[in-house]
């Protein structure tokens, strides 16, 4: 194993191991998840960030917006966080995002969905399209250019990104310069040969995800609907262009690849970007893997790039 990729997973056991004890599992997972936050590195100063709360359909949706300039009129990507719908929030990736705002001069709006269990499928989908409507439509009030959007992710995040992409573009009102997907949750059969050669992980294992599938959509079913799993998408044409960035060592390759593969048959311009020797959750680690830090470099470039388009 790549000798920084191995230090960062010790230094996760390490930083796990510190988290506040809890009899309840799932609240121990999500505990654990939120200690990791050191391996994105230090916190980059950015010149503003500041937390708001989105109202819709009687409760409220948590947003932190990162403006790296001070600038109004600025290109705008929105995040989605992993932790495979069931763990993660603004604090966990942070760290990630003050340093993708800085890289990439654009305002960031990381988005605190509503995790599974408490709120299944599609809470997480509802609770992202609202806000990239909000975005659309009261962006401005916080220097945002709505005509200049991005939507983003990691994990599960990207699987909301690139679902709401292909809402943005079967709605017709609302235009996506830029889908990006780090390592996304693209199919529920759990199936592929990299699940079969990463089933004990490192870092996400077969029955972590098997556990995550039963509390997102606990109806077996219901994981066939495309706003659920994105690789039963029946018709992409229309979606952003894509930069979807694999981890080589991830038990998430695969599907991340036959869904790049589905978007460019549906016509869709696609970048898949495999990161040799690195594990599932790279982007966080930037602290401590060389690749985490490339990751985000390559998102700023690509993003560049395709605001001069």
């Amino acid at each position: 194993m790549n000798s920084q990729v191995q230090a960062a997973i010790d230094a996760s056991a390490k930083l796990a191991a510190l988290a506040p004890p809890s009899s309840d599992p799932l609240a121990a997972a999500r505990n654990s998840y939120r200690q990791l936050v050191p391996l994105a590195g230090e916190p980059e100063q950015v010149h503003s960030v500041e937390d708001h709360l989105i109202g819709t359909n009687g409760y409220r949706i948590p947003v932190r917006i990162y403006n790296p300039s001070g600038v109004s009129d600025l290109p705008t990507v929105i995040f989605f966080h992993g932790g495979w719908f069931i763990a993660g929030d603004l604090e966990t990736h942070d760290r990630p995002l003050r340093a993708l705002a800085n890289a990439a001069s654009c305002i960031v709006v990381a988005v605190d969905y509503r995790l599974a269990p408490e709120h299944p499928f599609p809470a997480a989908i509802d609770d992202g399209y609202a806000v990239l409507q909000w975005v659309a439509s009261e962006g401005t009030k916080f220097g945002i250019d709505s005509n200049r959007l991005i939507v983003a992710g990691d994990s599960a995040g990207g699987t909301i990104a690139t679902i709401l992409a292909r809402k943005a573009a079967e709605n017709n009102g609302l235009r996506i310069l830029l889908q990006v997907l780090m390592y996304p949750v693209t199919d529920p059969s759990l199936q592929t040969e990299s699940w079969r050669e990463f089933a004990d992980g490192p870092v996400i294992t077969l029955e972590t995800a098997r556990q995550a599938w039963q509390m997102y959509v606990p109806n077996i079913a219901e994981r066939q609907n495309a706003d659920a799993a994105p690789i039963f998408a029946t018709n992409l044409a229309g979606s952003a262009s894509a930069l979807i960035i694999i981890a080589e060592c991830d038990p998430l390759r695969d599907e991340g690849l036959a869904y790049a593969a589905r978007l460019q048959q549906a016509g869709i311009k696609v970048k898949a970007s495999i990161y040799k020797e690195m594990p599932h959750g790279f982007f966080q680690m930037a602290g401590y893997i060389n690749g985490g830090r490339q990751a985000i470099g390559e998102v700023a470039r690509t993003i560049k790039n395709a605001l001069r388009n």
